[in-house]
């Protein structure tokens, strides 16, 4: 049907842009008991590495069709700058191609900020379906495998 599409880029990048929203704004929502949820400082870290991992995930599909992509790890902004008298806006992050290398890193990166913060399992709770530490071990390793590198080769360019 001509409602189904496997990948949309638009959504994608609506989607890395509103996750990059979220985590750049996440500890600007108070502390306390909300509806369901007691909005803790743990919850508040481990729904800021499940974004984090997401939006790796996003990065990940538009770079296995497309190669080198644009990075998105913070919410655009428009700056100005004066260049020679005229001045400019200017978008950050630029929506410039980067290297196959620099987005398999930034990937990676991602994942590995986010482990430490993400539950083992949700297996059987009401909350299963959400990202826990398989996705953040997976994903780099499905990641370096697309360009035929072992996992331990990209890692130790970042750090």
């Amino acid at each position: 049907p001509q409602n189904q599409e496997e990948f949309n880029l638009t959504r994608a990048i609506q989607g890395m842009r509103n996750a990059s929203i979220f985590i750049d704004n996440v500890d600007n929502v108070p502390l306390g008991a909300s509806g369901s949820y007691n909005w803790t400082i743990e919850l508040r870290e481990q729904v800021r590495a499940e974004a984090k991992v997401l939006r790796a995930l996003m990065h990940f599909e538009a770079f296995k069709r497309f190669g080198g992509i644009p990075i998105m790890d913070q919410a655009p902004t428009v700056k100005i700058e004066s260049v020679n008298g005229v001045n400019k806006a200017i978008v950050v992050p630029s929506g410039t191609r980067q290297s196959v290398e620099r987005v398999v890193n930034f990937i990676v990166r991602s994942c590995e900020e986010a482990y430490p913060f993400l539950k083992d399992d949700f297996w059987g709770t009401s909350e299963y379906g959400r990202v826990h530490k398989g996705v953040a071990l997976a994903l780099p390793v499905h990641c370096s495998t697309r360009i035929n590198r072992t996992y331990h080769t990209v890692t130790k360019e970042i750090r």
